[in-house]
């Protein structure tokens, strides 16, 4: 799928596996409807969306967006994570996108993950997480997951390097989860 750009959504051999692993991994942690990868692609301009698990993720990967459109766009230009609990009240959301997905989310938690130079790399984006009782706890946690999933990315996204950030993703994400219940952040 191809919303706006004329750009193909390339994805390299083996890239979904992984990143899709670490995709449902952030959606498991936020307990939420879906959750999804996209990459900056080289020549910056073009959000490619590499992978994605739950409502929605068949439909979206493959799916090729001009950087600064949408939530997601919109984080890739500014490099902040971002927080929206009425998507469908932000003018910055795509809800095109989201209807060709056949799944139109309430809010949408975002953060940005780097390359090594620290330019952004790609986006994480969460689609009705749950329980997020704290904007700015639910902020810092993306940025952090984010971080891990961009580690994912950088290792090739496939085979057996980015297996062991799949598994501290997950566990990283609950711990942090946890410790913002208990502070009652």
């Amino acid at each position: 799928m191809d919303l706006g750009t004329g750009t193909a959504g390339a994805r390299a051999p083996g890239d979904r596996t992984v990143l899709t692993r670490a995709a449902d991994a952030v959606r498991e942690v936020y307990d939420a409807a879906a959750a999804s990868v996209a990459v900056v692609a080289d020549d910056g301009e073009v959000l490619l969306y590499r992978a994605a698990a739950g409502e929605g993720a068949d439909a979206i990967v493959g799916t090729s967006l001009p950087v600064g459109r949408g939530l997601a766009g919109w984080v890739a230009m500014s490099g902040q994570p971002l927080f929206v609990h009425d998507v469908r009240s932000d003018p910055r959301f795509a809800r095109d996108v989201a209807e060709a997905t056949r799944y139109v989310p309430e809010a949408m938690l975002l953060a940005p993950f780097h390359d090594a130079d620290g330019e952004v790399a790609g986006v994480v984006s969460v689609l009705d997480p749950a329980g997020v009782t704290s904007p700015e706890s639910a902020v810092a946690g993306i940025g952090t997951l984010a971080a891990l999933v961009g580690l994912v990315a950088e290792a090739g996204g496939g085979g057996a390097a980015g297996e062991p950030q799949v598994a501290r993703l997950a566990d990283y994400g609950r711990r942090v989860l946890s410790l913002a219940a208990e502070l009652d952040l």
